[in-house]
């Protein structure tokens, strides 16, 4: 949590507390067809069955809302029973990700 401060010594000193978090399918839906676009090239990205992966991505749901995505495709990874994929291939399938969701 970050603390700022008004400039203007007029203002109240009270801190203002600011919370920051990813609005995509919180506040804003995302479109699916984006969203099945970005998933299929995420399971490319590590060679995984397209259809299968989006299942495993799916099921992870709660854990990449609350954690690490790197962590989230380790999980789904393992899921599918990928071998152990290396650190680029999670950095290339997150890349595909970012690339695309603002898109």
């Amino acid at each position: 949590m970050t603390h700022l401060r008004h400039s203007d010594p007029s203002v109240s000193r009270t801190p203002i507390k600011v919370v920051i978090f990813d609005l995509w399918g919180t506040l804003i839906p995302f479109p699916a067809a984006k969203a099945i676009e970005i998933v299929t090239r995420m399971a490319a990205a590590l060679a995984a069955p397209a259809d299968a992966f989006a299942r495993a991505w799916a099921d992870d749901f709660d854990g990449r809302t609350t954690g690490a995505l790197e962590a989230s495709l380790h999980r789904v990874c393992l899921a599918l029973r990928l071998d152990a994929p290396e650190r680029c291939l999670l950095r290339r399938a997150t890349r595909c990700r970012w690339l695309h969701q603002g898109r």
